[in-house]
């Protein structure tokens, strides 16, 4: 598959060419043939481009689980963190597509359940459940118990 990504990137428009680039990138890390440090490093890179905001988010968490696997939680809590709060402060104005609640969701839940802090935890699930996010029926049952 890396190959047929690398060929492809020439005909690409800018924004294909960053989610291709993202392909390449997990296909290396599948693939085990790159060090974790390495993929770390490409994804940190990637997130430097202007992007979508569903790729991005996207991207953000993928970074997150390289992190998780380095076991560097401080840094999987500081990317979603980062990536997530910016939807915190626009919540009355929330007006994302399918693609992007879906990746903003996914984020939430990892942030969520790599804290330690149960009241930032349950801010997190009351937010998503407040904005009607995939899941919001599941984490509901979590501020319940």
């Amino acid at each position: 598959a890396y190959t047929i990504f690398e060929s492809l990137l020439p005909e690409l428009s800018q924004e294909r060419v960053l989610w291709c680039r993202f392909l390449m990138i997990k296909c290396n890390l599948l693939s085990q043939k790159l060090s974790l440090d390495h993929i770390q490093n490409q994804l940190e890179y990637l997130l430097k481009e202007s992007m979508a905001t569903g790729l991005r988010l996207e991207i953000g968490l993928q970074l997150a689980y390289v992190y998780k696997d380095q076991n560097k939680i401080e840094a999987l809590q500081e990317i979603l963190w980062n990536m997530c709060y910016p939807f915190f402060e626009e919540r009355d104005e929330l007006s994302l597509n399918v693609n992007e609640i879906y990746w903003l969701s996914r984020c939430l839940l990892v942030l969520a359940q790599h804290t330690s802090d149960k009241d930032v935890a349950r801010q997190i699930y009351t937010w998503m459940v407040d904005a009607q996010l995939p899941n919001a029926s599941l984490v509901q049952h979590y501020l319940e118990d």
